[in-house]
């Protein structure tokens, strides 16, 4: 007969034997009860390493370890995980899960033999992004040039986007007019890891306008001296 006695597991064996007739002709029998103790130790739970995880978008998989957790009696074990993961919880020994932001989470591990559970085991998942952003400039841009003083004028929009970061920032370094010639504008889309991606678009402004010109007005003048009065 197994019992379960909390911390140990008992065997019970009753052992019977003859001790004599009794004065009524009949068996005197007495009995003993031998126990045999086997403890029966909880499982020990092991989360695995701390990893850490490059940002792959809004949903980083990583793929959690508890393999090295045992068990004395190698009973087979039943794993329960939770922490700051989208799931919130996850069964098995090695389940897939995923985060939604950036930095250290904490997940934690418990393995039961189905009878007994283990003390929580923790492993801390890092995401991390260090990837930079994408970016495209702008389409070059030709000028005529309307402005001695430098033209100004709309650059464009340029095409951006990142795994982690939604609204990366944009800047560039455009001067306020652009002269005559060919400028050089640097785009730069900066993510909120620091991450930065740089792109150029050229602004060509021309000058094939020909000058205007008026000529003064025609002159008219009375000749005052004839060749024949001089000397007069």
């Amino acid at each position: 007969e197994d019992r379960d006695l909390g911390t140990t597991s008992a065997t019970i064996d009753v052992i019977s034997f003859f001790t004599g007739a009794s004065e009524t002709g009949s068996a005197n029998v007495d009995s003993i009860r031998v126990f045999e103790v086997e403890e029966d130790c909880p499982p020990t739970a092991d989360a695995g390493d701390d990893q850490t995880v490059e940002c792959t978008g809004a949903r980083t998989a990583v793929v959690l370890d508890g393999t090295g957790s045992s068990d004395p009696e190698d009973a087979t074990l039943l794993y329960g995980w939770s922490g700051a993961f989208l799931e919130r919880t996850a069964t098995g020994a090695e389940p897939t899960v995923h985060f939604g932001t950036l930095g250290a989470h904490r997940v934690e591990l418990t393995v039961s033999d189905g009878f007994f559970r283990s003390q929580p085991d923790v492993v801390i998942v890092t995401i991390t992004d260090t990837t930079a952003p994408r970016i495209a400039a702008p389409a070059d841009i030709e000028a005529e040039c309307n402005d001695p003083r430098g033209d100004q004028l709309r650059l464009g929009t340029p095409t951006v986007s990142d795994l982690c970061d939604p609204a990366p920032v944009i800047t560039n370094d455009a001067p306020a007019r652009f002269p005559l010639g060919t400028t050089t504008v640097t785009w730069t889309a900066t993510d909120a890891s620091g991450n930065a991606a740089t792109a150029t678009q050229s602004v060509t402004v021309s000058d094939t306008t020909p000058p205007r010109i008026a000529a003064p007005d025609d002159v008219v003048v009375e000749c005052r001296a004839h060749a024949g009065q001089a000397g007069r």
